[in-house]
């Protein structure tokens, strides 16, 4: 049997536009989406949130894990089967 090497988040590329969950302030795990990226930091856009809580956030943080780690969306809330913004 083969094993699967874990994931690794130091060796991943993120990408603008990219979905991760993203642990907030108050240790909240919530939907956000990277909208723009500067060395060692990505900005984020927290999903349903108003633009002013975006923020910097290093790459290498426990706080920004893959989409759908740590967060489920409702399917009988949403009309798309990916994300979508919920204004």
């Amino acid at each position: 049997m083969q094993s699967v090497a874990p994931f690794k988040m130091d060796r991943r590329k993120m990408e603008i536009g990219e979905w991760i969950d993203v642990r907030d302030a108050s240790g909240q795990w919530i939907e956000g989406q990277i909208i723009n990226h500067y060395g060692e930091y990505v900005y984020i856009h927290y999903n349903g949130w108003d633009n002013r809580w975006n923020e910097w956030i290093s790459v290498n943080s426990d706080r920004i894990m893959p989409f759908r780690s740590h967060t489920v969306q409702m399917v009988n809330k949403s009309p798309y089967m990916s994300p979508f913004p919920s204004f």
